[in-house]
């Protein structure tokens, strides 16, 4: 399953070297590193697959602000034919520990292209291809769009499920809220339709250039997960989502 971690090193810790080793002891994973200082700003490296170089690229740009991004990214099945101009995208806001988290309802991009009308990628929501017509995407994505939003669901709660993770510091403070973007490939399985494969997921400032046109996500999620969270009147009645989603 591809996964996104985010966590702190702190290399002022006389066994920071160790706590790093045994993080990364069951996975077999390539590492974006963003290292991000108080006083010069970010600085971004890539280091594949190797806990040694990991360690001496913290250790030489080092101080208790550094953070690591892990990103393990599947590889796409070698048979199936990747569609290379449509990706979907789903927004979800973490709030509180990932104790709640809101998922947007999926929305895919088209991009335009030489053999396409379409000048300009489109974007609609995933939801809306259910019932279209349309031209060979409509038709293709269609009579999946159900099974889709399912697939998409169970990727999401499983990369949340690794991010709360207590070793990875992951969301500390208990009541902040935190935006994701997920982006999906999807592949031709001619038995079992379209199949969604995760190839990122992006955080923060990141997300806000992925999730181009949600700008009000943030504002409505805020304040769906606050009803979630019974802090809102029950006369106020929250935005629509696709889920609501709460850990014991």
């Amino acid at each position: 399953m591809p996964v996104t971690l985010r966590l702190k090193v702190d290399i002022s810790r006389n066994d920071w070297e160790q706590h790093v080793l045994d993080l990364l002891a069951s996975r077999d994973i390539s590492w974006r590193v963003q290292c991000m200082h108080e006083t010069d700003g970010c600085k971004i490296s890539s280091i594949c697959r190797s806990s040694e170089a990991l360690i001496a690229f913290l250790r030489d740009n080092g101080g208790s602000k550094s953070i690591v991004l892990q990103q393990y990214l599947e590889p796409l099945p070698q048979f199936a034919a990747l569609k290379n101009r449509l990706s979907i995208k789903v927004a979800v806001l973490a709030v509180g520990n990932l104790q709640v988290y809101i998922q947007q309802d999926a929305m895919v991009y088209l991009a335009g292209g030489e053999e396409d009308e379409r000048e300009e990628e489109a974007m609609f929501s995933l939801k809306s291809l259910k019932d279209s017509g349309g031209d060979i995407t409509y038709r293709w994505l269609g009579p999946w769009v159900e099974t889709l939003q399912g697939k998409l669901s169970i990727s999401v709660e499983k990369v949340f499920d690794a991010l709360r993770n207590k070793k990875t510091q992951f969301l500390a403070m208990p009541n902040c809220f935190e935006l994701f973007a997920f982006t999906f490939a999807l592949t031709s399985d001619e038995a079992n339709g379209p199949q969604p494969w995760l190839l990122k997921v992006e955080s923060s400032m990141e997300a806000e250039n992925a999730l181009r046109g949600q700008e009000k996500l943030v504002g409505s999620a805020v304040q769906l997960s606050l009803h979630a969270l019974g802090l809102l009147p029950r006369s106020s009645e929250p935005p629509t989502f696709s889920l609501v989603k709460k850990f014991a």
